[in-house]
C-alpha cells in the first residue's frame, strides 16, 4: 500500500510539473546526457513564414534574429545543452513554414515546447518590410537531433 502511495504521489507530481520550466529544466538536463552518451548531433531549425512576402536579406535578418534569441534561452534554460552545441559546431537549419500566418508557427511552438524543446519567437519591430508585431520566425532548440526532428522533420530547407 506504501508502495501504491509513493508511485501515486510520484506521478501527481510529474503531472504538475509538465509543461512547466522546471520540467522542461529537467528534460533537457535529461536529454543532454542521453545524446552526449550515444553522440547525437545537437542542432538548431529556424522555422521561416513564406506567406510574408519577405526579401532574401529580410529572411537572412529574422533567422539571425532566432538564432541569437535561441541563444540567449538556451543559455538560460539548458547551459549544458548549449555548451554541447557550441562545442559541436552550432548546426542550424533554416526551413519553410508549410502553414501560412502566425498560427502555423505557433503549431511548432507548442509541439516543441510540449517535448520540452528550447523556443524562441521572432516579433518584427517594422522598419522595413512587415508591420509591426509580426511573428516571422521561430527557432526550435538548439536540443537533440533526434526530437528537433520529431517536430520539423516534414519541412523543406530554404
Amino acid at each position: 500500500m506504501i508502495d501504491t502511495l509513493v508511485v501515486g504521489a510520484g506521478g501527481l507530481l510529474a503531472g504538475l510539473m509538465v509543461g512547466s520550466p522546471t520540467s522542461r529544466r529537467i528534460l533537457q538536463a535529461l536529454w543532454y546526457r542521453k545524446s552526449v552518451l550515444a553522440n547525437e548531433k545537437i542542432k538548431l531549425v529556424i522555422v521561416v513564414r513564406t506567406d510574408l512576402g519577405m526579401s532574401a536579406g529580410k529572411i537572412a535578418a529574422q533567422s539571425a534574429h532566432a538564432a541569437v534569441m535561441a541563444y540567449c534561452s538556451a543559455e538560460k534554460q539548458a547551459p549544458d545543452l548549449l555548451k554541447l552545441w557550441l562545442n559541436s559546431g552550432q548546426q542550424k537549419v533554416v526551413v519553410r513554414s508549410d502553414m501560412p500566418g502566425e498560427r502555423g508557427l505557433m503549431d511548432f511552438v507548442k509541439k516543441a515546447n510540449s517535448k520540452g524543446i528550447i523556443t524562441s519567437s521572432v516579433v518584427d519591430a517594422g522598419h522595413t518590410q512587415v508591420k509591426r508585431g509580426t511573428l516571422t520566425a521561430v527557432g526550435i532548440g538548439p536540443g537533440p537531433e533526434s526530437r528537433i526532428n520529431e517536430v520539423t522533420a516534414r519541412l523543406r530547407v530554404y
